[in-house]
Parts: C-alpha cells; structure tokens; sequence
C-alpha cells in the first residue's frame, strides 16, 4: 500500500532520463541517477521511462500493482457502523468516493483516511458513552465506565475497545451463584481484574498480564513492588514504548513476561489486549495478548481458574505472524527467547519475603542453593543463569505463616533462573528474590551436558506450553511442600 517508487537509471554520463515522458535529470559521472516517484492510483500501475542521449533513445516499461490502503477497509467497516446509528457519513462518504477507481492515492490521502476513520469512531463511541444503561453484572458495567474514562481523555480506539469488552461481559449474565467471580479491580490507577473461587484471589493488571498479587487463603504470596516510577494511566492505555520512557520501566514485581537475556519487556509495562475466554459458574479464563515489537511474535497467555482449587492455570500460545514464504534458514530469526519471572514474597508489605524458604529440586549433578532460607539474620546475594531442574517445578514458602506457592512447568519448562539477595539497607528494606523459568542461551556453557535454548517457532507456526502456580498451604518443611508439587 506504500505508492512511493525509488528508481535508479544506469547509463552514460549527460544522457536524459525522462518517466511518462517528464524528464527526471540527467546521469551523473559515476553513470547513474537516482529519483522517486509515486504510483497514481489503486491497482495496476504502468510506468514508461526512458533514456537518451545525442538523438538515440531506449524506451521500456515497468509494471508495478498499488494495493489498497488497509484503513479503507476499516473506514468502510465503521461506515456501516455509523449508518446503523444513523449518524452523520457524508465526509467519509465523500472521501471513499474520490479515492476509487483510478483516481490517485498517496500520503495525503493516506492521512485523511486516518483523520476519517478516528472521526468516526469518536462519533460511534461518543453516541454509546453518553447512553444510560443497565448491565447484569459489575464487570460489564465497570468495563463501560473504563470505556467513558477513555473517551474523555480522547483515547477513541480504546474507549471502543473496552465498549466491546463489556458488550462480551454483560453476554455472560448474571455472576450470582459463581463459584468463580471474575470481577473488575483496581490496583492504585491500574486496571485490573480479580480471579477468586473462595481459596484463590489473584489480581491481574491489563499492564502486561501482570499477575500483581496471588493470594491463598487470605495470605499475599507475591511481591508487587515498587510503582512510583511507572507510566501513566494514559501512557500504559495508549499500548506504545518510547526510548524516552526507558528509565520508567522498572520496579513492578508480581509475575510477568520477560526477555529471555536479563532484560525486561517493555512492553510488558503497557496494556496488553484482553478476552474473555470463559465466564462460567465453575471456571473462568481470560487471555492477554499482544504482538512483542521489532519481532514478528504474538504472545497470547490465557489465565483460568475453576472451582475448589489450588491451582491457577496459564497456558501460552506464541505465534510467529510472518508468512512460511519469508521462512529463513538461520535459525535465530525464528528463535524466541523468553522468561517467566516471579517475585514471591509470602506474607504483607515490603519485608515479606522475610524468613521465606525456597525449594528448587536441581538436578543432583548441578549444586544447591548456596542459601534457601531468605533472612536478613544470614544476608546472602547470589544468582543462578540457567540450571537445570530434577523436576520442572520451584517455589518458596513461610513455615510461620504455613503458606506458599510452587509453579510447575510442562515439559517444555526445564531451567531455572534466579536471582537472590538478602541483604537489606539501614531501614531493613531492599531485599528481594525472583525465581524464573528459562527459555534462551543465557548461562550456556560449550560443554554443558543439558543445554537450555530459546523457543523454536518457524514463520507461519506457532508454540504452545504452559505452568501453573499453585497454593500450598498447612505447610512447614520442604517435604510437606514438595508432596503438594505432585502432579
């Protein structure tokens, strides 16, 4: 849909270079010249060059096809939105009738159809903001709330998604009698929603699918970290990460998606996309997406709980979005690597990691954790790169307060990374610790007998795995904890 055409003429030096019979210039010393032009309409475009010099002329043609514009098929898609309301279409009318045919289409237009189809979609949502309505439940109905508070900070493409959202929540009718709520939450000013079935509450941020808090049984197992740095509401809704927003993203805690060499998404402090997958009385699931920038990968991890368990599931598909033609034969540009980083803390406020004890069942081969026990009476700072696991679980727990999380992985979840420190400033705070499954190179030694790797995921294909973070309660000693990780 790009019209912009950049040619370069090789010939000899002086001679003329004319395209549709305008001449372009003339060829320079080193025997060419360079020159652009745009293709003047949808669809097939023939274009005659020609070059001469001292009356002897060489003619040819290039054909080139201008595909339409993705944004008129939007445009006309919100046209007949707007229609059905009744609402005013004569300019989007007009414009979509002065493009057609053979009639040109370049930047300009390119803009006006932009400008087109946000005003149409300002006007769709101002129209169902504005209505009074009832809904059958408090997700619906704080979901349209998120969608009048967009609309007022002119956030048109995200007010029309949250209306879609509770359109799809209030489907579901009545929560009452659930055994599952899945209900709206705010966190601070970060929107959100809350899984529970009565044992298990779990916090999930539409910030990266952040899991911030976790609780079992009453008792927070995560940390959530620190969020005084961190983007705004209208930044994190606005889905885009600047080079100058860099020293902002930092500090959440919880668990989130993250880059499989030490380095943290980006994106992962912005909206992801969300869909509710299932609201039933027994279960409910809701996925978050989006698409990693400068990488072809979408990310989709759906999170389900259901009634009378432990256990929270997340379940991932990866999604290579370039065609199979574009498929390459170097392997690392189909490589996916990646990380997902927990920050448990058992317990309220900043010093909850605080007398936790970490289980982590490492291969015998491999070497024990130079601490497990998380104490400032015995202040310790270690990390692991990438360690193979016995078995393709870990987790911590407080023997005070007899509660815990594991996170056990599929198959496809066999090392471990992790970071440990235990020492904490003159105001006893500071310390923290992450426990991460592990998909990259990262820690890759040339003789190492059980190598981890990035994920595989070729053009056109996509990669399923998952894990699930499960409660442990009644818990005192690693063995008690390890016979909850069974299977």
């Amino acid at each position: 849909e790009q019209n912009q055409i950049s040619f370069t003429a090789y010939g000899p030096s002086g001679a003329t270079v004319s395209l549709e019979g305008r001449v372009q210039g003339q060829i320079g010393s080193d025997g060419r010249l360079q020159f652009n032009c745009q293709l003047p309409h949808l669809g097939r475009n023939v274009l005659s060059l020609s070059v001469s010099q001292d009356g002897r002329e060489v003619q040819f043609q290039r054909t080139y096809s201008l595909q339409e514009d993705p944004q008129l098929a939007e445009l006309r898609t919100l046209l007949a939105q707007a229609e059905e309301k009744q609402l005013d279409t004569t300019a989007a009318k007009n414009f979509l009738a002065a493009v057609g045919g053979d009639n040109p289409y370049g930047e300009a237009q390119r803009q006006q159809a932009a400008q087109e189809i946000s005003s149409l979609r300002q006007a769709i949502v101002a129209q169902e903001v504005t209505k009074t309505q009832t809904f059958p439940n408090a997700l619906a109905q704080a979901l349209f709330n998120r969608a009048g508070a967009a609309y007022q900070r002119r956030q048109f493409n995200r007010a029309g998604y949250y209306l879609t959202l509770s359109r799809n929540a209030a489907a579901a009718g009545s929560f009452t009698g659930h055994q599952v709520q899945l209900l709206p939450t705010e966190y601070g000013d970060y929107p959100g929603f809350l899984l529970s079935n009565g044992r298990l509450a779990v916090t999930l941020l539409e910030t990266g699918g952040r899991i911030i808090s976790y609780q079992v049984d009453g008792v927070e197992c995560l940390l959530p970290g620190n969020f005084e740095s961190g983007l705004t509401l209208e930044e994190r809704a606005s889905q885009k990460v600047s080079k100058e927003m860099v020293t902002r993203l930092k500090g959440l805690g919880g668990f989130e998606d993250a880059g499989g060499y030490a380095y943290l998404w980006p994106v992962s402090f912005v909206d992801w996309d969300v869909d509710f997958v299932e609201i039933k009385p027994a279960r409910a699931a809701i996925a978050f997406s989006t698409l990693i920038p400068d990488t072809p990968y979408l990310l989709r991890r759906t999170v389900s709980l259901s009634a009378d368990s432990l256990d929270l599931h997340c379940d991932y598909e990866i999604k290579n979005t370039l065609s199979p033609e574009y498929a390459s034969e170097d392997p690392e540009h189909f490589q996916f690597p990646w990380r997902g980083r927990f920050m448990p803390g058992i317990g309220q406020g900043a010093n909850a990691p605080e007398n936790d004890r970490l289980v982590v069942p490492l291969l015998d081969t491999e070497e024990p954790l130079q601490e497990p026990h998380f104490t400032a009476a015995k202040p310790a700072f270690y990390s692991l790169k990438s360690r193979k696991l016995k078995e393709n679980f870990f987790g911590a727990y407080d023997p005070s307060l007899r509660t815990g999380l594991a996170m056990l992985g599929d198959t496809n979840l066999s090392h471990l990374y992790m970071w440990f420190n235990s020492k904490v400033d003159k105001n006893g705070k500071g310390g923290v610790y992450t426990l991460e499954f592990l998909r990259s190179f990262r820690g890759k030694s040339h003789a190492d007998p059980y190598p981890n790797s990035p994920f595989t995921i070729k053009a056109g294909e996509s990669f399923n795995f998952s894990f699930i973070i499960r409660g442990i309660t009644n818990c005192s000693s690693d063995e008690q904890f390890l016979q909850q990780c069974q299977r």
